[in-house]
């Protein structure tokens, strides 16, 4: 008896050994063509799952930033009566709710055209009094950054145009320059406001920012209207835009009054 037990412990190991031992992994030998077509076919029945794991993610990036604006709502009394969003919603002055998840699904989308403007400053207000003299302006302002070869040599700085600005007015075009990376782009923007005060031809109000896509630019368009708000109940220039957030300065100075100017 033993014996046939061992025999069939034995033999029950050689099937299970020879089970492991013969496994294949099959060769499909697939073209570029066919593994391309199968790429595809995975993503769109990802899409979907993708799409939720956006919106939930950007839900989460943009609660604290909602949470923060709310806090400053309190300050304004107009706004004490508001109702705080619910949880993961945008702020209450966001009239479109699906913004944030638009600014991923573009992103996604479009990642050559984010990858391009990733590397582009834009300057607002700058006024226009020569092709001539915006070239002068912007060198300068570039020399003191020390960057000036990591301008685009390609893509030289020009004025951007949009259905808002005109050559003369109020709201001149924009100035777009593009550079050959990211870092030196940033660097741009958080000298440039010190360095402008320096060149005496410079508004104080020109200002430099990133380039953004159409949804961040709907996004800042209401900011800017809520910030305009806040400074009109407070009486004060007391909140500002700094790349799509609302910055309270410590020390906020009196309004113009528009009648005075």
């Amino acid at each position: 008896m033993p014996n046939s037990n061992n025999k069939k412990r034995i033999r029950s190991n050689s099937l299970e050994s020879s089970s492991s031992d013969t496994t294949i992994v099959p060769n499909l030998n697939l073209s570029p063509e066919q593994l391309s077509q199968i790429a595809v076919m995975v993503a769109e029945l990802l899409k979907p799952s993708i799409e939720t794991i956006i919106q939930t993610t950007v839900s989460e990036i943009f609660k604290q930033n909602s949470n923060n604006l709310n806090n400053i709502n309190t300050i304004n009394k107009n706004n004490h009566n508001q109702n705080s969003p619910l949880w993961g919603q945008p702020p209450s002055f966001i009239t479109d709710n699906n913004l944030f998840s638009k600014m991923a699904t573009y992103a996604a989308e479009n990642p050559d055209t984010i990858n391009k403007k990733s590397k582009i400053a834009v300057v607002e207000r700058m006024p226009f009094i020569s092709e001539e003299d915006d070239k002068r302006i912007v060198e300068e302002i570039v020399s003191k950054c020390n960057l000036g070869d990591k301008l685009d040599k390609n893509t030289p700085p020009f004025r951007h145009k949009t259905k808002f600005s005109q050559t003369n007015s109020s709201r001149p075009q924009l100035i777009k320059i593009p550079f050959i990376d990211n870092v030196s782009r940033n660097y741009f923007i958080q000298q440039f406001h010190s360095i402008s005060r320096t060149i005496s031809t410079i508004p104080n109000n020109v200002f430099a920012r990133r380039d953004l896509s159409p949804p961040e630019l709907q996004f800042l368009y209401q900011l800017r209207r809520h910030a305009y708000s806040l400074n009109n109940s407070c009486g004060l220039y007391k909140y500002v835009i700094s790349d799509l957030h609302i910055r309270e300065l410590k020390n906020p100075r009196p309004l113009k009054n528009k009648t005075t100017q």
